[in-house]
């Protein structure tokens, strides 16, 4: 997971990376909880998902 929340960083040039690079840092900062690369339009991801499988 870490891998991945770096490479979100490097690929998106919004994301100032914090002083302190471990995962915990990367996750709480508000540029990263308010970037649509991240968590995309939350209607959106509410319509796309699929249904439950029963």
């Amino acid at each position: 997971m870490e891998c991945a929340v770096k490479w979100i960083y490097s690929a998106d040039s919004s994301l100032a990376v914090p002083w302190d690079d471990n995962l915990a840092s990367l996750l709480s900062t508000d540029e990263f909880l308010d970037s649509p690369t991240v968590l995309g339009t939350p209607s959106v991801a509410v319509a796309t998902s699929p249904p439950p499988i029963l």
